[in-house]
């Protein structure tokens, strides 16, 4: 676990550093940005698209040739496409990196969730998803810091490099030395240990071994919806944080920086506490659709008030709910999907979640042209939050 947590986690300041940095008014006359929000967005959009596709082609890859060394190729393949975008000269070069880095990256969720499946009993499955998505939730608080610091004191273009260098030097090794497929095959876990891993299931409804049962099945519909939904909050409103806390509520460039990394941090006990509750008790889709109604609420209040600690208050309790129901939506994905076809079950998730949010970006921006302000933003995305939770409440009668 402690590898996919340091992969999620690099893998996120990746994709974030782009909502940081277009907040830099450097990177904005170099790109020839100003006064372009759409444009600005799009680069997050793009990465979004290419993100999701990826995804759908990483799913099955993962269950033919094992999450090991699938892992590594993509890695190695996200790292390259870093470099190129901080070498990049042009617009449409930087988009054409972002693409690429969405196709590598898309690796990740399946990945983990292959990783999971084969190396965790399902009653246990809660804490241990809660985990490697922290990876994502620590990744934005420290990417916020580390992102915004390079940024001031070097330039938005070696922010890239040393976003690519984290890649091949940290996460590589420890993918090599750490992980392997299967915890039969492997020499350092114990016959008594595969096991504890392979005994009864504790939830109420038992997960599918055919595609058909998987992908036949509305309820796993359901899911990928709620995802959707809570894609087009998370990309639409943490790629326009930083620029939302500058503009609105008037902090400067660098603690905007840290707020940010404090609204993530926060996420991370909601996170894994929602975790070991939902192990606890068998069923994951009830807190679930709370939270995410408890997201929307939060973050309609917090958008309408006009006393800042109270407003950030309610956003970070808000968004906090939010990121802690987006965890609990990846353990619920093991309600529907064996271990062997969980690469390709959580290919489908992730990718239909990033290929139907990959215009949230570009849409916020597009509103704030419009309107001047983010009121609109706020009564969209909190709606949006609502629709995730109505999603989820449609399982509850079937016991997920």
């Amino acid at each position: 676990m402690p590898t996919l947590f340091v992969a999620t986690l690099v893998a996120q300041i990746d994709k974030l550093s782009i909502s940081v940095i277009m907040a830099s008014h450097s990177f904005l006359v170099d790109m020839g940005l100003l006064d372009r929000p759409a444009m600005v967005g799009g680069l997050v959009s793009a990465f979004l698209l290419s993100y999701g596709a990826g995804q759908f082609v990483w799913g099955p890859i993962i269950d033919r040739i094992g999450p090991r060394r699938a892992a590594m190729v993509g890695v190695v393949a996200w790292s390259v496409t870093l470099v190129w975008g901080g070498f990049s000269a042009t617009l449409p070069m930087l988009y054409l990196s972002r693409i690429f880095l969405g196709l590598s990256e898309g690796i990740l969720y399946p990945v983990c969730n292959a990783f999971v499946a084969r190396w965790f009993a399902v009653r246990e499955r809660g804490r241990a998803q809660s985990i490697w998505f922290n990876g994502a939730t620590v990744g934005g608080a420290v990417g916020g810091v580390l992102v915004t610091t390079v940024v001031v004191l070097s330039g938005w273009r070696p922010a890239f490099l040393a976003l690519a260098a984290l890649g091949v030097v940290v996460v590589l090794p420890m993918l090599w030395f750490f992980t392997s497929d299967d915890p039969r095959t492997d020499r350092r876990v114990s016959a008594g240990e595969v096991a504890q891993i392979e005994q009864g299931h504790r939830l109420a409804v038992t997960p599918a071994e055919r595609a058909a049962s998987v992908f036949g099945n509305y309820r796993y519909w359901l899911l990928v919806l709620a995802f959707v939904a809570n894609n087009i909050f998370f990309w639409g409103w943490s790629s326009w944080l930083p620029t939302y806390l500058v503009r609105v509520r008037h902090f400067s460039f660098q603690s905007s920086g840290w707020l940010t990394a404090l609204t993530f941090a926060i996420e991370v006990a909601a996170v894994y506490l929602l975790g070991l509750l939902t192990d606890r008790l068998g069923r994951r889709a009830p807190l679930g659709a709370l939270g995410y109604l408890l997201a929307g609420v939060g973050v309609y209040i917090g958008g309408i008030t006009e006393d800042i600690p109270l407003a950030m208050s309610f956003l970070i309790a808000g968004v906090c709910c939010q990121q802690a129901c987006a965890g609990n939506v990846q353990a619920l994905l093991h309600s529907f999907s064996g271990q062997r076809l969980m690469g390709r079950a959580a290919g489908v998730l992730n990718g239909f979640g990033n290929v139907g949010s990959f215009l949230a970006p570009a849409l916020v921006g597009a509103m704030i042209g419009t309107s001047g302000d983010f009121s609109l933003v706020v009564i969209a995305l909190a709606a949006d939050l609502v629709v995730a939770a109505a999603a989820l409440a449609l399982l509850i009668k079937d016991r997920y």
